[in-house]
C-alpha cells in the first residue's frame, strides 16, 4: 500500500486566510570555522567557562515573578487511563529490561488534545520464565496503550480501534508528519523489531513492513525524525545500544547483593539512518553517511542544526561512553565533532551514564543549551550553548550538584510557572529492587525532582514544595511534559516501570502569561522540523527549537509554549525555517495558540 499521499501542488497546503508576513532570504550557509581555530576557541572556553558564566553582565529585564511555588497533582484515578507498564520482569535486570521505556504525547487525530501514547514492554526472548508469570501475562499481553484525550483530564483507551496496540520489548518512539499529510507517524524502537506506523488520518494506524527496519535483532534506543539535506521529507535516525546476548552470562555481585550488568558488559551497535526517498520508501544509508564508524551505547538522541549552517545535526547519549555530536556536512554525510564541540565528557572529562537530553535556551542568552540525565553520583550535565556548535559544561555553578543522588532518566527543560525561565523535571529511580543494600543513601523507588529556573541563571531545588504529586515514590523512567487542559499550564507524565504512570497535573496558582507556537511548514517539512523560533516582549527574547524527539527516549512539546512572565503583550515572533526563510510575525495576542505559516 502507497503511504505517501500526493502532495499539494499550493505552496500552502492548505493556506490559512490571514496576510503572510514579509519574507527574508536567509544565507543557507554561514561562515565556517576551521579546524584549528575551533580547537583553539573550545581550548579557551573550556579553562574560562567557570569565570565566563560568574562574570557576565546579564542584561535580561524580564517582568516575571520567579519565586512562584509549584503545585503538581496526580489524576491518574479519575483519568481513565487504567495502563501498567511490563518491562519484563525476568528478576535478572537484563539490560534491555531495565532501561524501558520512553513513551509520547501527540495530537494523533489533530482535534487539539494532546493525547497519551503508552509504551510496553514484553516477554525477553530466551529466557526461561516461571509457569506462573507466563500464564498472568499470556491472557493479558502487554501492549503499548493509546488514550484518546478528551478533555478535562479524560483519556479514552483506543488502543484496539487505533492499530497501536503494538506488543514488543519496547525502549523509545519518536513522532512526525512524516508523508506531509497532517497527520503525525509514530515510530517505535524495540528490542527487537523495529515498527513505524504510518497515520491513515482517519484515527487508524497501519504498521510498515519493510521500511527503516534491519534484518537482525537489534536493541535501539531513541530515535529522532529530522530533514537531513533539506527536501522537505523527514529522514530517521536511530540510536542502536548494545548488542544484547542474553546467552551471554553475566554474573554480577556487589558486597555479596546481585546486581545488573553494565552496558561495557556487551559489545557497542552502530546507529542507523534511514533516507526518506519521497514515496513511502525508506533507503539504508547508515554506512554510507557515517553514523555507525564508531559504534557506542546511544539513548536519548535530539536533532538540531547546532553549528548553524543550515543544515540539521545530531546528539546522541551513550552510556558510560563518550557523547556523540554528527554535524551535518550537507551531502548526506556526518562527522562526528563532540570531542571539538565540548559535549564528549564532562567538564572533569569523564564519561557518563548519559541517558535522556533535552535543549533549550537555559539561561536566555539567545544560544540553544542541553541538558542531559545520567547515573547516581553523577550531576545531570548542562552543556551551555556558545554559537557555531560549541559548548561548556556550567553544571556546577548552575547548581545541578542538587540532583546527583539517584539514577537520572526522564528530563524536561520546560517553563512549568510560565515566569519566562525554564525549569528541570527530572525522572528518577534504580535498576535493581536491593540498590539500598548496595549503598544506603539510595532507593529503588524515589521521587522525581523539580528544579525551578531563576534570573540568576540557577536552577533552585522545589521538589518538596511542588504539591503532593512531586512526593510519589516510584521507579520512573520517561518524562512528558505538554498541556493536556490546554489551560496555559504545562503538566507532566511520568512512566513508571511495572507500574502505573503518573498523570501530574500543573495547579500553580500563578498569575502569569503565556503564549504557544504551533509551526506549519510549507518550504520545509510540514511540521517544520528544525525550525528556531524566538520570542521578543519587552525588551527581551526566548528562543526555542522544534525537535521530533525529546527527554529519555521520548517525544513531547510539538507546540513550543513561552512562559512571558506578567507581560500581558502583544508580542513579536520570528522563525527561521529550515528552508533558510525567515518569517517575522508582529503583534500576537498573548494567552494563547498561534498556528503560524512559512
Amino acid at each position: 500500500m502507497k503511504h505517501f499521499k500526493e502532495k499539494c501542488k499550493c505552496k500552502q497546503r492548505c493556506s490559512p486566510q490571514v496576510a503572510m508576513p514579509k519574507v527574508i532570504k536567509t544565507s543557507k550557509q554561514k561562515l565556517g570555522v576551521s579546524f584549528l581555530a575551533r580547537a583553539f576557541l573550545g581550548f579557551i572556553i573550556a579553562c574560562f567557562s567557570l569565570w565566563n558564566s560568574s562574570c557576565k553582565a546579564w542584561q535580561d529585564e524580564s517582568p516575571s515573578t520567579a519565586d512562584t511555588e509549584f503545585r503538581f497533582v496526580n489524576v491518574l484515578p479519575q483519568s481513565g487511563v487504567n495502563f501498567e507498564h511490563f518491562n519484563g520482569r525476568t528478576g535478572k535486570y537484563f539490560l534491555v529490561e531495565t532501561i524501558a521505556s520512553g513513551f509520547a504525547t501527540f495530537d494523533y487525530d489533530q482535534d487539539g488534545w494532546i493525547d497519551l501514547y503508552l509504551l510496553n514492554g514484553d516477554f525477553v526472548a530466551g529466557f526461561d520464565y516461571p509457569d506462573a508469570v507466563r500464564k498472568e501475562w499470556e491472557t493479558k499481553p502487554p501492549k503499548s496503550r493509546l488514550f484518546r484525550n478528551v478533555g478535562n483530564f479524560k483519556f479514552v483507551d483506543v488502543t484496539a480501534s487505533s492499530g497501536l496496540d503494538h506488543v514488543g520489548l519496547s525502549v523509545g518512539v519518536t513522532v512526525a508528519d512524516v508523508n506531509n499529510d497532517g497527520y503525525p507517524e509514530v515510530f517505535v524502537c524495540n528490542h527487537g523489531t523495529n515498527q513505524l506506523f504510518w497515520n491513515r488520518g482517519d484515527g487508524t494506524f497501519e504498521v510498515d513492513q519493510s521500511n527503516c527496519r534491519d534484518d537482525f535483532v537489534r536493541s535501539a534506543g531513541g530515535a529522532s525524525f529530522l530533514d537531513i539535506n533539506n527536501d522537505s521529507n523527514l529522514d530517521l535516525f536511530v540510536a542502536n545500544y548494545i548488542k544484547f546476548d542474553i546467552t551471554k552470562k553475566i554474573v554480577r555481585t556487589i558486597f555479596g547483593v546481585e546486581a545488573s550488568a553494565g552496558p561495557l558488559d556487551y559489545p557497542p551497535d552502530g546507529d542507523s539512518l534511514f533516507l526518506n526517498r519521497g514515496d513511502g520508501i525508506f533507503t539504508n544509508i547508515s554506512s554510507s553517511s557515517g553514523v555507525m564508524d564508531a559504534p557506542k551505547t546511544g539513548m536519548g538522541t535530539i536533532a538540531f542544526d547546532f553549528d548553524q549552517n543550515g543544515y540539521q545535526d545530531i546528539f546522541v547519549c551513550n552510556d558510560s561512553m563518550m557523547n556523540q555530536l554528527f554535524l551535518n556536512q550537507g551531502n548526506q554525510t556526518f562527522s562526528e565533532e563532540s570531542i571539538l564541540s565540548g559535549v564528549a565528557y564532562n567538564y572533569a572529562g569523564a564519561t557518563m551514564a548519559s541517558m535522556g537530553v533535552d535543549c533549550g535556551d537555559y539561561d536566555n542568552d539567545g544560544e540553544l543549551d542541553l541538558v542531559i540525565s545520567n547515573f547516581e553520583k553523577e550531576m545531570p550535565v548542562l552543556y551551555r550553548g556558545q554559537g557555531t556548535g560549541l559548548f561548556d559544561d556550567v553544571s556546577v555553578i548552575s547548581g545541578l550538584g542538587i540532583a546527583n543522588r539517584f539514577i537520572k532518566w526522564g528530563i524536561a527543560l520546560s517553563d512549568l510557572n510560565n515566569d519566562s525561565y525554564l525549569d528541570l523535571y527530572i525522572a528518577c529511580g534504580h535498576l535493581i529492587d536491593t540498590a539500598n543494600r548496595l549503598d544506603d543513601t539510595t532507593n529503588f523507588a524515589s521521587k522525581n525532582m523539580l528544579l525551578m529556573g531563576t534570573p540568576e541563571r540557577r536552577f533552585i531545588d522545589k521538589t518538596e514544595a511542588s504539591g503532593p504529586g512531586l512526593q510519589e515514590i516510584e521507579v520512573s523512567r520517561g518524562v512528558c511534559v505538554d498541556d493536556f487542559d490546554n489551560d496555559g499550564l504545562l503538566d507532566v507524565v511520568v512512566l513508571n516501570a511495572n507500574s502505573q504512570p503518573s498523570i501530574l497535573r500543573n495547579e500553580t496558582p500563578i498569575q502569569n502569561h503565556w503564549i504557544r507556537i504551533k509551526t506549519i511548514g510549507t518550504e520545509s517539512n510540514r511540521d517544520g522540523l528544525g525550525a528556531l523560533i524566538t520570542v521578543r516582549f519587552a525588551g527581551n527574547k526566548r528562543i526555542a527549537g522544534v525537535f521530533s524527539s525529546r527527554g529519555y527516549q521520548s517525544y513531547y512539546g510539538r507546540d513550543n509554549h513561552f512562559g512571558l512572565g506578567n507581560h500581558s503583550g502583544p508580542v513579536d515572533v520570528e522563525i527561521v525555517w529550515p528552508s533558510g526563510v525567515s518569517r517575522v510575525y508582529h503583534n500576537l495576542s498573548v494567552d494563547r495558540i498561534h498556528t503560524l505559516y512559512e
